[in-house]
């Protein structure tokens, strides 16, 4: 009797953290085992190495049903072959170069799911995005080998027609890439010369080209006029303090400030939300807690001590709390002479003033705001110095006197 198991091996760790979904394929007492287009990170797996990520689990099971179909079916052709030879006619049946048809929404679906569970704060956008390409095609019957370079043009057109400015239309899309290019790192795999997405589009398909951003970053004099400001309004006193907060901590961004978990020895230590799930590092960052952030930090304890601030007892999301904070700020913008003041101007006045002000080097500058490295091998050597940081922001806040 031919049985056949999908299965992931403990000792088959890649170099890239995951860990390959293998068929077995055991017949009289031998095994073998057959490259599958799946990979799985340790969080979708269970402590007995088995998938618990449902999505993937279905198309798993989906592969593993087709093999058994086709094993009951051929018996008397797989019966005279050792289990290398039935696992070489079970890879080409089910893995062959044929164009499988994947679905992009149900894709997408999974994808903002890990988005989710990773609280990435872009996750909305992204469903903005495949939201609109729905509206598009009219239906959610869409294969990645049916989004051609055509296809993409003229869903662009599309968005312009409907009045969609040359900043949305380039979110859209690029969301849209980023989709298609996760699908084609899931579903492909070259080393086993397994493609069931056969084409990447976005190679050949230019993204609206978007004008560089109007700089955010107040200068020395309105950051003064910021602090020196007395709301009378509950609601703008807090949004100014949360923007200080913001600076005063290196420019942290608002879903940071939200899910940070503690202060250890004077620092906040924390794993940058944005780029956590795609660095090495984690994205980690240590900030020392200078003298003038602390009245600020304890204004907003969480006394529960689920996390360092209360914001998630007033905000149910970092989206929510991110919302109200920009809101209010409006008010302060007013009062101080800045058009559209928001929340993430503290991290670009923050940096403004290190490099203008205090001649620091964009480079460091970009250190202290836990931007990648631009060497990238070099920096993997290196132990971080947060200490870096430190006098840099010391250096910041002494120019506010």
């Amino acid at each position: 009797m031919i049985t056949l198991k999908m299965v992931i091996r403990p000792n088959r760790q890649k170099a890239d953290g995951t860990w390959p979904v293998n068929l077995r394929i055991s017949y009289q007492r031998k095994s073998s085992y057959i490259a599958t287009p799946y990979f799985v990170t340790k969080a979708q797996i269970n402590k007995a190495f088995e998938i618990k990520d449902r999505f993937l689990q279905y198309q798993v099971d989906e592969d593993l049903n087709k093999a058994r179909k086709e094993v009951s079916i051929s018996f008397e052709k797989l019966a005279d072959m050792n289990t290398a030879q039935i696992g070489e006619y079970l890879s080409n049946f089910l893995y062959s170069k044929a164009k499988e048809r994947i679905n992009f929404f149900e894709f997408a679906a999974h994808h903002i799911s890990r988005m989710e569970e990773n609280n990435q704060a872009s996750r909305g956008n992204y469903g903005i995005s495949v939201r609109k390409l729905k509206a598009y095609i009219g239906h959610d019957d869409l294969s990645f080998n049916d989004i051609s370079v055509t296809f993409l043009s003229n869903f662009d057109a599309w968005l312009k027609k409907n009045g969609v400015g040359t900043r949305g239309r380039a979110l859209y899309l690029s969301n849209m890439r980023a989709i298609f290019n996760a699908a084609i790192r899931e579903y492909n795999d070259e080393d086993n010369d397994i493609i069931k997405i056969a084409k990447n589009p976005f190679k050949r398909f230019s993204l609206p080209k978007v004008e560089a951003p109007e700089k955010r970053a107040l200068s020395l004099e309105k950051i003064k006029k910021l602090i020196a400001y007395q709301p009378k309004k509950e609601t703008v006193q807090f949004a100014k303090d949360v923007y200080l907060l913001s600076f005063y901590l290196v420019g942290m961004n608002s879903v940071d400030l939200y899910q940070v978990a503690k202060i250890s020895e004077g620092r906040i230590t924390y794993k940058r939300a944005k780029t956590r799930t795609v660095r090495a590092d984690g994205a980690e960052i240590s900030i020392k807690l200078e003298p003038e952030v602390m009245p600020i930090i304890e204004k907003y304890r969480d006394k529960e001590g689920e996390r360092v601030f209360n914001f998630h007892y007033r905000y149910t999301t970092a989206a929510g709390f991110n919302s109200a904070v920009n809101e209010y700020l409006k008010d302060i913008g007013d009062e101080i002479g800045v058009e559209e003041l928001d929340f993430y101007s503290a991290r670009h006045t923050w940096a403004t003033l290190f490099v203008n002000e205090c001649e620091g080097s964009e480079s460091e500058a970009a250190f202290c705001l836990n931007h990648v490295s631009e060497h990238k091998v070099t920096s993997g050597y290196i132990k971080k110095d947060f200490a870096r940081i430190d006098r840099a922001n010391r250096k910041v806040i002494e120019l506010l006197k």
